[in-house]
C-alpha cells in the first residue's frame, strides 16, 4: 500500500470508528452499518462502484470527518445488483427509490444508512474514469474529481442552505490542504471556469463574488 493509499484507508477507518462509537454511546437502536462492510458486500457481488461522500473525501482533508451515511456511486448496469446485495447484507434496512439514487434507511431511526447513487449526469459518469484505487479494495474519486463533485453539490439550487455552508467549508479545506496537487485544467474540464475561479479565490483567501451572491439570495428567499 502506498503512503497515499494508507492515508485514505486510515481516514475511512477513523470515520467508521467515530460513528460506531457514537452509535454505541448515544444511538443504540441504529443499525451498525460500516463502510468497510459495504465495500466487502459490493465487491463480493462484483459491483463496480466508487465510494463517495465523507468516507471518500476525508483523506483529502487536513483531518478525517465522520458522517453516519455511506454514499456509493454505481454503474447503471450494476445498480439493481448493488441494492439487492446490500439488502441481503442489511436485511432490516428499508429501500426507497428516488430519481438520482436508491436509499437504504434505518427502520428504527428513519435515517439514511446507505445511498446507492446513479450516474445520472455527465460529472457522475466521469467519476469512474477519474478515480483511484485504495488498498486494492475500492475506488474513490481522485483529487480534482472530488473537488468538482463537492462544488457541484454545493452549488445545487436544491441543496439546503445549512448543508451548502458545510459543503463550502469542506471544499475550502480540501483546496487548501492539497493546493500543490490541484490541476486547474482538469478542474476546468470537469466544472468550467466558475469552478476554477472559486478555487483561485479560496487559495487567495478571497470570498468569491458569485458565491456571496448565491448565499445572499438564499438567505433572502428563506426569510
Amino acid at each position: 500500500m502506498t503512503a497515499n493509499e494508507a492515508k485514505h484507508w486510515h481516514a475511512l477507518r477513523t470515520c467508521s470508528k467515530v460513528i460506531m462509537w457514537y452509535r454505541h454511546m448515544y444511538d443504540k437502536k441504529a443499525v451498525r452499518v460500516r463502510a468497510e462492510k459495504v465495500i466487502c458486500i459490493l465487491d463480493r457481488a462484483s459491483v463496480r462502484f466508487v465510494l463517495m461522500g465523507s468516507h471518500a473525501t476525508s483523506g483529502y482533508r487536513d483531518e478525517a470527518q465522520a458522517t453516519g451515511d455511506i454514499d456509493v456511486l454505481v454503474q447503471a448496469r450494476d445498480h439493481r445488483n448493488a441494492v439487492l446485495a446490500l439488502q441481503i447484507g442489511y436485511p432490516t434496512l428499508v429501500v426507497s427509490e428516488e430519481s438520482e439514487k436508491t436509499r437504504l434507511q434505518d427502520r428504527k431511526t428513519g435515517r439514511v444508512a446507505v445511498d446507492v447513487m446513479k450516474p445520472v449526469d455527465r460529472l457522475r459518469r466521469l467519476v469512474f474514469k477519474n478515480a483511484q484505487r485504495i488498498n486494492g479494495r475500492y475506488l474513490i474519486p481522485d483529487l480534482d474529481m472530488t473537488i468538482a463533485c463537492k462544488f457541484a453539490v454545493m452549488m445545487s439550487p436544491c441543496r439546503a442552505l445549512s448543508k451548502q455552508l458545510v459543503d463550502a467549508g469542506d471544499f475550502m479545506n480540501m483546496v487548501k490542504t492539497n493546493r500543490d496537487e490541484i490541476d486547474l485544467e482538469r478542474l476546468r474540464a470537469f466544472g468550467g471556469q466558475e469552478l476554477v475561479e472559486y478555487v483561485q479565490d479560496v487559495l487567495a483567501d478571497r470570498v468569491p463574488k458569485f458565491l456571496r451572491k448565491t448565499w445572499v439570495n438564499r438567505f433572502l428567499s428563506e426569510e
